[in-house]
């Protein structure tokens, strides 16, 4: 048996295999010369899992039919090196096939900026923590998504200072994004009593700015 080139619509498609009659070779399997990469997905986000399905390789071929000629023909079983999805920037997949490599570049991005909305720095007792908080996030390709902000920490049933952490997950890349802000509880140092119609006082009790009192609403 030699190596022989079947041709099947000879512009369109090119077979390699053993056979016994037909075209004769140089009794030499065809060399490849190089291959050529290209894929359908080229853009990422870190942490991706990056994805083989849409490499295709081509491969040269030098053979001996009638003269020397080349040929092309996607091959498949080739190996992928694939690149670290876990940082963002640049990177070289190399694919390599028959002894072959060719290498391509992808993009990987990660996070640009991303706001940093706090709480008031200032409550009073008891009183609630408020609307509640959203983060912009921007990406390094100029996507931006906007995410709920999860807040950890507030109590304002006592006074004193807190420190309050807030915490925002990336949906693109995963990541949790985490600051932190200080706010403080402060006591109530004066009470203002509001009524709504005329107030009758003891006229043999004198009014002070401080103690108790037990006011009557007047009929």
């Amino acid at each position: 048996k030699v190596w022989a080139l079947i041709y099947e619509d000879y512009e369109k498609k090119i077979a390699y295999g053993y056979v016994d009659t037909g075209l004769r070779l140089t009794g030499k399997k065809p060399s490849l010369r190089f291959i050529e990469v290209s894929d359908s997905n080229l853009a990422y986000y870190k942490n991706d899992k990056f994805k083989t399905n849409g490499i295709s390789v081509v491969g040269t071929y030098y053979y001996q039919v009638y003269g020397s000629r080349e040929g092309k023909h996607n091959v498949y079983g080739f190996g992928v090196t694939s690149p670290d999805m876990s940082t963002s920037g640049d990177k070289v997949v190399t694919v390599s096939y028959g002894g072959k490599t060719a290498s391509y570049m992808i993009a990987v991005y990660g996070i640009a900026t991303y706001t940093q909305p706090t709480l008031k720095s200032y409550y009073k007792v008891g009183e609630d923590i408020g609307s509640s908080l959203s983060s912009t996030i921007t990406y390094e390709n100029d996507f931006t998504e906007t995410v709920e902000v999860t807040v950890s920490g507030f109590d304002s049933s006592e006074t004193g200072k807190k420190t309050i952490t807030y915490t925002a997950t990336a949906t693109k890349t995963g990541e949790t994004l985490t600051w932190t802000s200080e706010i403080e509880v402060m006591p109530v140092t004066s009470i203002t009593l509001k009524a709504t119609g005329p107030i009758a006082i003891d006229s043999t009790s004198a009014i002070t700015t401080s103690g108790t009192r037990t006011l009557s609403h007047a009929n």
